[in-house]
């Protein structure tokens, strides 16, 4: 996909979102662009990094509760926005030495 075609698709989306809602986040945004958390996995798999799912929490004076990235709070969306991918443990470099 060249940087024009993502222009246009996220014009698109944004544009929805913005019919729909009256304005426009990132994290809005990119649950409707499902197909980039996709192509962050597939490349992850490539390069043989581990995933780790990380709990997002609410900070600040508000009582602390899990933050929630899609819409309707899929199971398989929430994972998918809360896992990060990182090298195995063995391929990491230590700072003891």
């Amino acid at each position: 996909m060249s940087r024009q075609d993502i222009r246009k698709r996220v014009c698109k989306c944004a544009g929805q979102l913005f019919a729909e809602k009256g304005y426009v986040s990132p994290v809005d945004l990119l649950v409707k662009m499902n197909t980039i958390l996709v192509s962050l996995r597939e490349f992850a798999k490539s390069m043989e990094l581990k995933p780790s799912v990380t709990v997002y929490m609410s900070w600040g004076k508000v009582p602390k509760q899990r933050l929630r990235f899609s819409k309707y709070g899929s199971p398989h969306v929430e994972e998918m926005y809360a896992t990060h991918y990182a090298r195995p443990n063995k391929a990491r470099k230590t700072g003891n030495g």
